[in-house]
């Protein structure tokens, strides 16, 4: 018998979990108003994304109103953090230009 084992030792392992661990949790966010709100929220909170506050490098302050936003979406806060990082690279995203001629118009849903 080979030194790595026989089949059955793996197939009587535990299968690693394919999702998230917080996505089992309320989706985020669900509704085009709740991401609207989440935006407004964000906007109305400089030091989570503007380079240019003075609170910016306070990973404390970040952290707290990250984890209170989080608290009121009844959800964890690596979840929210994950969005919203997720988010802001998918606008960065649609807010390139495109070279040539097939640069094409935004869709009704981007």
């Amino acid at each position: 018998m080979s030194a790595s084992g026989s089949p059955q030792q793996y197939a009587n392992r535990p299968s690693s979990p394919r999702r998230h661990p917080g996505l089992d949790e309320k989706e985020l966010p669900s509704t085009a108003e709740e991401k609207d709100n989440l935006i407004d929220w964000q906007i109305d909170n400089p030091p989570i994304y503007n380079h240019g506050s003075s609170n910016f490098k306070g990973q404390e302050l970040k952290q707290d109103l990250i984890g209170r936003q989080a608290q009121k979406m009844c959800c964890t806060y690596s979840l929210l953090s994950t969005w919203m990082h997720n988010f802001r690279n998918y606008y960065v995203k649609l807010m390139k230009e495109k070279s040539g001629e097939a640069a094409e118009s935004l869709k009704d849903r981007q």
